[in-house]
């Protein structure tokens, strides 16, 4: 073979063996995330790879005994003579390969429900308690001026009457850069909800960030609310002094940072790695919230990151600016 027509052929060999590993790495793939999480699932799959390989080789088997049959003359290639129990063989591996296929996707299913079902439900819990809230305040102050108007108490009606004013100056002027209404609504039902704890929540929003707009509002939701609620578990069990929850908005270039800080217990260091993974949990819960804010995240070829250390929490989420 000539030199030229070799290293042709082998730029070529060598390309093929390469192709699957750059596209691999252009769609961020990432073999953790595929493997099997729950232990049921790590039992099913390889019994299910296995099965359904043995199947088919079974099929293959069959297949090419009948076809060289009538082909290649027996003294070539002896007739099979075990043929129906082949068959049957081949039967029983079909049927084992139905089963846990079916069992394969029963676990899929009830992961997958664990894993969005009930988060969501909890977030949508969290819209309608804080349109609640809203509602269940706004009832009181009218109740309350009413009162004190009945009472001839004008003047204290008036500086109660500004203090609300006041109030409503202050939340509108955290929310003055919130595009989306859903959020705006959940952030005011959370400011409302963690002040009765006395636990203060800051939110800086950058003018310029984008908020996520090719992002769903339930999954923005979604992030946000886990994040905010984990940070005010943290936090409350602190002097009244010490509580502190912020959350930052802004934007990087062309990446959107979303930051939720705040004081309290740092995580053990050797939790760290596990934090995000689909069970895991330190503080009773069923360590789902987490797990599904990563899955929205990475959904959104985003990024999230952890840092705790000196009595600081720190969630920082980067994603692409569309």
């Amino acid at each position: 073979m000539k030199p030229l027509k070799r290293f042709i052929l082998s730029f070529i060999y060598l390309t093929a063996l390469a192709i699957p590993g750059i596209l691999l790495r252009l769609y961020k793939f990432n073999l953790s995330e595929k493997w099997p999480k729950t232990r049921q699932e790590r039992l099913l799959t390889p019994s299910l790879l296995l099965s359904g390989a043995a199947t088919f080789v079974l099929i293959i088997m069959i297949t090419s005994s009948a076809y060289m049959s009538g082909v290649v003359p027996a003294a070539v290639v002896p007739p099979t003579t075990n043929t129906l129990h082949f068959q049957l063989l081949t039967l029983a591996f079909a049927v084992v390969t139905t089963v846990l296929f079916w069992q394969y996707m029963r676990a899929t299913v009830k992961q997958a429900e664990a894993a969005t079902e009930a988060p969501y439900l909890n977030y949508l819990l969290d819209l309608a308690v804080a349109a609640s809230s809203i509602r269940h305040d706004a009832n009181n102050h009218v109740v309350t001026i009413k009162n004190l108007h009945i009472l001839g108490r004008t003047d204290e009606a008036l500086a109660y009457c500004l203090g609300l004013i006041d109030q409503t100056d202050e939340v509108t002027a955290a929310l003055e850069n919130i595009q989306n209404t859903i959020l705006a609504a959940v952030l005011v039902g959370k400011k409302s909800e963690f002040k009765v704890d006395s636990v203060p929540l800051q939110i800086l929003i950058s003018p310029e960030a984008s908020q996520l707009p090719n992002w769903k509002d339930i999954d923005t939701v979604a992030v946000i609310s886990n994040l905010l609620d984990n940070a005010f578990r943290a936090t409350k069990h602190l002097k009244v002094p010490d509580r502190s929850i912020k959350l930052e908005w802004k934007t990087e270039g062309r990446t959107e940072v979303i930051i939720v800080e705040n004081t309290g217990r740092s995580i053990p260091a050797e939790d760290l790695p596990h934090l995000f993974e689909f069970g895991f949990s330190k503080a009773g819960g069923q360590g789902v919230g987490l797990a599904n804010v990563q899955r929205i995240v990475k959904k959104y070829r985003g990024k999230i990151d952890v840092y705790s250390q000196d009595g600081i929490t720190r969630f920082t989420i980067t994603a692409p600016v569309k």
